[in-house]
């Protein structure tokens, strides 16, 4: 506990740390990727934290990763590992029938424009 940030910016790490949150019971993953919340706009724009980010918001659906990236979409947009965990987690959401309008909108109405 305590280490999934650091863990997921790492080469080696995040490997391992992507494998087990994929392969974790929901609930377990869900207490996992909770060391995330706070520290998503940080690993997204990690070469090796944006691919965990992803992974992470696959596994669990966190409102709390999609919520920090829509805050955020400026930076993540103009960045390469940053716009990876844009179209990621907007996908999934999507799919999940989140409400991502929040994102939307900062794309459409403001923070890009």
């Amino acid at each position: 506990r305590g280490q999934v940030v650091r863990l997921l910016k790492h080469a080696q790490g995040s490997r391992v740390a992507q494998a087990v949150i994929s392969s974790l019971p929901a609930a377990d993953a869900r207490l996992l990727v909770g060391e995330l919340d706070g520290h998503v706009v940080e690993c997204a724009l990690d070469t090796h934290g944006s691919w965990g980010v992803c992974i992470a918001f696959k596994a669990t659906h966190a409102p709390f990763v999609l919520a920090q990236m829509s805050r955020h979409m400026l930076a993540l947009c103009t960045q390469q590992h940053g716009i990876r965990v844009v179209q990621q987690v907007l996908l999934e959401a999507a799919a999940a029938d989140m409400d991502i309008s929040d994102a939307v909108s900062t794309l459409l109405d403001g923070e890009l424009s």
